[in-house]
């Protein structure tokens, strides 16, 4: 196992400045902290989706807490409403297994089972739950990521591993799996990624109609700093490709949204090897595939998100992964007037600094196997 890095160390000191000048602020994004204690310290959600003027935190569980857009307001239905289960955050598995096209929320926790649920009739309680809806042809245990394209009704399952403690062979180094929501089918032929990953962020605009697949672990390559991208018509057909530049630096555990409003992809927080939890908010322009520092947020967390775009107001929601920190709003537009239970945000433009080097909080992973702490980035024997 290799040693933390050292701040002394001459191949550490360059990697961030690296990092610095990668991270080139294009226009800062506000972040502000929601001094909201059922969300923050009650328990931490496993999945966030919108449906109209409601946001739902889902899960940990069968909890089931709202907040709504309109008034800002949050209600907290019960650590048990749910009538299903949704896990909550467990050391080593990514949150990213979460996904919405419409009113239905999809999710997975790594049983290789795709469920879905109406939002939209989520208050029905004399509606059926039956939320099983596919089973994935190949296994990809807890560490993959799920995204969606709604004008096709399809779910793209990238990455991950059959378990905690097997990973794939160098013949199926890191599949890609689509299910056809409209016929119930999954397609053949589809290209695995060119690099093994899971503990990746995955997400697909719209306007390129390409999945992008980002950052991630493989025990060979360590924390993985490229992002993939494939053309998602008839996607058995393409071939990825890898993005150009790459992210500023090795990321796992970091989340992607797509932003409407200005038409890029945000990729939320992450944890880089020697840095620990990260506060960038990067964003991937599609069109000219630049990479940059667009803001960061109040408080570094291994994150799960939701884009709102409700009501004239566009921003995104970051949460930590367990009941260790604080739920956070980043607008990209402007708030309605009132803001609810939130602290007043800073009239400073979020700093555009390199992140600091300091030593990491005790809450920093180790440089170990990510299952419980950060991943080595020895080669497996």
């Amino acid at each position: 196992m290799s040693p933390s890095p050292s701040r002394h160390n001459p191949r550490f000191v360059l990697q961030c400045l690296w990092i610095a000048s990668m991270l080139v602020t294009a226009s800062a994004l506000q972040t502000v902290t929601m001094n909201d204690s059922t969300v923050n310290v009650v328990r931490s959600p496993a999945a966030q989706f919108q449906h109209n003027r409601t946001v739902y935190f889902l899960g940990g569980g069968a909890s089931w807490i709202e907040y709504d857009i309109a008034d800002w307001t949050t209600t907290d239905r019960g650590a048990d409403a749910l009538p299903f289960q949704m896990t909550g955050y467990v050391a080593g598995f990514n949150r990213n297994w979460y996904t919405q096209i419409g009113s239905i929320a999809y999710f997975e926790w790594g049983d290789d089972i795709i469920r879905g649920v109406d939002l939209s009739s989520l208050h029905d309680l004399t509606a059926p739950y039956d939320t099983a809806l596919a089973t994935r042809p190949l296994s990809g245990g807890p560490r993959g990521c799920l995204a969606s394209r709604e004008d096709t009704q399809q779910i793209f399952v990238s990455g991950g591993t059959p378990s905690l403690t097997n990973t794939y062979d160098a013949k199926n180094p890191s599949p890609v799996q689509v299910y056809n929501i409209l016929t119930d089918t999954w397609e053949v032929g589809v290209p695995d990624l060119q690099q093994y990953r899971r503990e990746h962020a995955c997400v697909v605009h719209p306007g390129t109609r390409e999945l992008f697949v980002i950052g991630g672990y493989n025990r060979k390559a360590g924390y993985i700093d490229t992002i993939e991208r494939i053309q998602t018509d008839d996607i058995a057909s393409q071939s990825w490709s890898f993005n150009s530049p790459n992210l500023p630096a090795g990321l796992i555990r970091a989340f992607a949204v797509y932003n409407p409003v200005d038409d890029n992809i945000l990729t939320i927080s992450g944890t880089v090897l020697g840095i620990g939890y990260s506060d960038w908010i990067l964003a991937i322009d599609p069109y000219t595939s630049s990479v940059s520092q667009v803001g960061t947020l109040n408080s570094a967390v291994n994150p799960s998100a939701v884009m709102v775009n409700h009501l004239q107001y566009t921003g995104v929601f970051v949460f930590p992964a367990a009941d260790n920190g604080v739920w956070q709003r980043v607008d990209i537009t402007d708030p309605p007037t009132s803001k609810g239970p939130t602290e007043d945000p800073t009239t400073a433009e979020p700093s555009t600094v390199e992140p600091s080097t300091a030593d990491p909080t005790s809450a920093e992973p180790s440089t170990a196997e990510p299952s419980t702490a950060e991943p080595s980035t020895v080669e497996p024997s």
